[in-house]
């Protein structure tokens, strides 16, 4: 019997990769799948480890061919494919858990030629976060759509973050070019002639970046990469050129100056002379191409770049490449066509120099101490680090907007303390969310900052007919209001069950999972929900295949109401041990009730972590 799910999976060079890759296609929610696991000429040990993979199960498989690139192979296992949909899964990235469930069964329901999905970066820097070319075109979940409906997908150039019905792929005649960027060129055709799409909103693909040099798509100081980004590139504008409308050609070409034009000049501006004679002819293909009246979108500095190329001004081209990374040599900050930065005018007086050499170079912060919730007030203890002559003469202010709350300053060793005292009146007189700023004056120098806080000592009390939350906007505390919100007074947890206090004697406790998996519902009896913390981790694998966690939202339902809402936290969080998963009850950056859990192993110094957090 043929299996609902064929992924294929072409691999080269990834030994240090693809038994990750292949463990979290084997953790998958749906088990009907088949994986054609395609050795296209690996000279390492990546063939070893995708057959030890394929003798302890048998949907695993592995066919083999000389080496001739990702389209031939994903051709070949298509060709050895048979289930109902194709998934198309690189060796060096990583599925989240529920994404052939999620895929698949958006497809049984809408009968939509192909599904896609939300995608996550996983930088080398960065960490994990969500694509930016993603995050707009899959921000809700839709059925039956398109392209022509939802323009921002000619971002989405990849193939991996789909699930394509088998007969659309035939019928369509899809097959991969046998060179580099061979996705984008597949992606936006299949796009244009879908009948209908399924977007979804959830991650369900990891897609890693490696070091340079080591990944295909970031060789791109080669020739042959060059030239098949701008041969990719020509496709698709022809595609778009001929079937799609004026609003996707201007995206789509001033999308070209953005992505491609920038990425050809960055490889022009690191290669040798050699290369770059051979890159030359490359780069002016591509701008003439591109259409000049098509481009309003695009970065000003890339349209500029853009120009200069179409004139043959490749110098200028180069010198914007260049200011755009970062060089800001004077040479190259005059063919770039900016302004020279001034250069910073010297204290005059040396008395104020020198108090200036005194201070550290990074401006110093608040420390939240201490703090006190009272109906009628917050009280914060706040301590500021700065060097004994200015913790002398140094005065503070506070602002909430324009509350002005009460301040007392005194010195301490090394720095000062500023009680603050913030009446709830004036906050409920606030709408929107405001921050608390803090200013000290010193002598003639003064510094205004927020006050960093994190999330287990956010707080809220109810006054004037709101609910008064403080929340942490870009790392410091703010405040908001809500007219109209249920509130869990207290947690407790006691032998496996958690019990959850709320204002209100009846109605629903929500956690809610990812589509299609239904939340668990507890009902209130007596303003108390009791929650056993089995439940709330049976059948639930972490979403992130990184770091193996999972955050849910805490949703209440009122009684006789249809749609549950999110629902503050007004005490402290709760954390547990149970089995290989630490579970947290607590707040997130809104001061909202969020369940989040974690594999133990997946965690660096698990315990640590443990303790940490304190189960508050």
């Amino acid at each position: 019997m043929s299996p609902l799910v064929s992924a294929v999976v072409p691999f080269c060079g990834v030994e240090g990769y693809i038994r990750d890759c292949l463990d979290s296609i084997r953790r998958q929610t749906l088990g009907d799948f088949e994986v054609i696991l395609v050795d296209d000429g690996s000279a390492d040990r990546s063939g070893q480890v995708a057959a030890e993979v394929c003798a302890t199960d048998p949907r695993f498989r592995i066919v083999r061919q000389e080496r001739s690139g990702p389209g031939p192979a994903r051709n070949l296992g298509i060709r050895h494919a048979s289930g109902r949909y194709l998934m198309f899964v690189d060796s060096d990235d990583l599925l989240a858990p529920r994404a052939f469930e999620q895929l698949a069964t958006s497809l049984e329901e809408s009968g939509s030629d192909f599904a896609g999905a939300n995608v996550w970066r996983l930088g080398l820097q960065r960490g994990l976060e969500t694509s930016w070319a993603h995050r707009e075109p899959f921000a809700e979940r839709l059925q039956r759509t398109g392209i022509r409906e939802v323009p921002l997908l000619m971002r989405d150039r990849m193939v991996w973050n789909k699930l394509w019905r088998r007969s659309f792929w035939d019928d369509h005649g899809f097959t991969f070019p046998a060179m580099l960027f061979e996705d984008y060129p597949v992606a936006i055709r299949a796009h244009l002639e879908a009948r209908a799409v399924d977007l979804l909103p959830d991650p369900v693909y990891v897609w890693r970046e490696r070091p340079s040099g080591d990944s295909i798509s970031q060789q791109g100081d080669r020739v042959h990469n060059v030239r098949d980004r701008v041969t990719a590139a020509v496709t698709v504008l022809d595609l778009v050129d001929g079937h799609g409308d004026d609003e996707l050609r201007e995206l789509v070409h001033s999308h070209f100056v953005d992505v491609d034009l920038r990425e050809v000049l960055g490889s022009l501006v690191a290669a040798g002379p050699a290369d770059r004679t051979e890159m030359r002819p490359l780069a002016a293909d591509l701008a003439e191409r591109i259409d000049p009246d098509r481009i309003a979108l695009a970065v000003p500095d890339l349209r500029r770049a853009y120009a200069a190329l179409r004139t043959g001004d490749l110098e200028q081209a180069l010198a914007i490449a260049r200011y755009r990374a970062g060089d800001r040599t004077p040479e190259v900050v005059t063919a770039a066509g900016k302004t020279p930065r001034p250069l910073p005018v010297r204290a005059a007086r040396k008395g104020l120099t020198a108090v200036r050499r005194a201070l550290p170079s990074r401006p110093r912060q608040a420390r939240l101490a201490d703090l006190i919730v009272l109906p009628d007030a917050f009280h914060y203890r706040l301590t500021l680090p700065l060097p004994k002559p200015l913790a002398l003469v140094a005065t503070a202010q506070a602002t909430v907007g324009p509350v002005r709350p009460a301040v007392k300053t005194s010195t301490l060793p090394g720095g000062i303390q500023l009680d603050v005292t913030v009446d709830t009146a004036d906050l409920a007189r606030l709408t929107g969310t405001t921050p608390l700023r803090i200013t000290i004056q010193a002598g003639p120098l003064s510094w205004t900052g927020g006050v960093p806080v994190a999330e287990d000592q956010l707080h809220g009390v109810r006054r004037a007919g709101y609910w008064l939350q403080a929340v942490i906007r870009d790392g410091a505390l703010a405040f908001s209001r809500v007219r109209r919100v249920p509130v869990i007074d207290r947690l407790d947890l006691d032998d496996g069950m958690i019990r959850v206090h709320t204002v209100h004697s009846t109605g629903t406790v929500v956690v809610d999972r990812p589509w299609p998996t239904p939340a668990v519902e507890t009902p209130v009896v007596d303003h108390v929900a009791r929650v056993a913390v089995d439940a709330l981790l049976a059948d639930d694998p972490a979403d992130d295949p990184v770091g193996r966690a999972a955050t849910r939202r805490v949703l209440f339902r009122r009684e006789g109401a249809t749609e549950a809402e999110p629902v503050m936290l007004s005490g402290p969080g709760i954390a547990t041990v149970a089995g290989d998963r630490r579970l947290r009850l607590h707040r997130d950056d809104d001061g909202h009730a969020v369940l989040t859990h974690r594999i133990l192993d997946a965690a660096v110094g698990a315990e640590g972590a443990v303790r940490a957090d304190g189960g508050r």
